[in-house]
């Protein structure tokens, strides 16, 4: 399968690579522009444009995340920030059940309503 955008197939090695490059790139700390320009130009050559897009959308996204989580001013191992965790962590496990309770409830209150 090749990519609509141009470049090499979906799941090439060589797209795999050059994305573990671009993140290791992104997470260097001073970044270096020079070495993210090189390899966004490896992403283009393997992917395509298409690909140099989404990449720098979803680093982008990584990165407010990061920037939203550190302005909250808790620590990762804080006692709040593990209950927060926990519960994302718990409706992410059970979300399936929740979602069929949730579809049951509103059956329910269609029906009651009708």
């Amino acid at each position: 399968m090749v990519a609509a955008s141009g470049g090499g197939h979906l799941h090439s090695p060589d797209r795999e690579i050059v994305l573990v490059e671009l993140s290791t790139a992104m997470a260097a700390r001073p970044l270096d522009l020079k070495v993210l320009k090189s390899v966004m130009k490896k992403v283009e050559d393997v992917g395509g444009l298409g690909l140099s897009i989404e990449m720098a959308g979803v680093l982008g996204a990584f990165e407010a995340v990061t920037k939203l989580a550190d302005s909250t001013g808790l620590k990762a191992d804080s006692p709040r920030m593990l209950v927060i965790m926990r519960g994302v962590m718990t409706l992410m496990k059970n979300k399936t059940a929740i979602s069929i309770g949730l579809i049951g409830v509103s059956i329910a209150a269609a029906i009651r309503y009708i």
